[in-house]
């Protein structure tokens, strides 16, 4: 359980060779996040062998996490960079506001990272209920701004 916490301006990653997390990383767990406020944290890898990040605000693997009343602001991966849902996960999001996340994308000794979804990326296999979610000014350089479902 992670409440009334201010988690921000952490550079990341909590996986260095997948760059996965900036802030909170969920894996095989069951997690409540409750009046936080999760601003301005990376998830940015760029050697010459490896080009990763993912969930610079929060990232969830095979989680049950519920998500009530908190802010998710200004985040910056090269994929995914508020929120991502990794495989076997059931995300509820309640009264949270999302916004001006940015997934970058770049290119880095000859491979381009993509810049997928600066929101919400959800896995194949996961499921994500939301209320009351505000989803704004999210920038992602190539293709969704919001939300995606399935292969991102």
């Amino acid at each position: 359980m992670i409440k009334d916490a201010n988690v921000s301006n952490n550079p990341g990653p909590y996986n260095v060779f997948f760059g996965t997390g900036g802030a909170i990383v969920c894996d095989n767990s069951t997690s409540l996040i409750e009046r936080c406020i999760i601003k301005g944290n990376k998830a940015l890898v760029m050697t010459k062998d490896t080009l990763g990040g993912v969930g610079a605000g929060l990232s969830f693997a095979s989680s049950d996490v519920t998500l009530n009343d908190t802010l998710i602001e200004g985040n910056e991966a090269l994929y995914v960079s508020a929120i991502d849902v990794g495989p076997d996960s059931n995300v509820t999001i309640n009264r949270c506001t999302i916004a001006e996340n940015k997934a970058l994308g770049v290119q880095h000794h000859g491979t381009y990272a993509k810049g997928d979804v600066a929101g919400i990326g959800i896995a194949i296999g996961s499921e994500v209920i939301m209320d009351d979610v505000s989803i704004s000014n999210n920038q992602a350089a190539d293709e969704y701004a919001a939300i995606t479902n399935g292969e991102h």
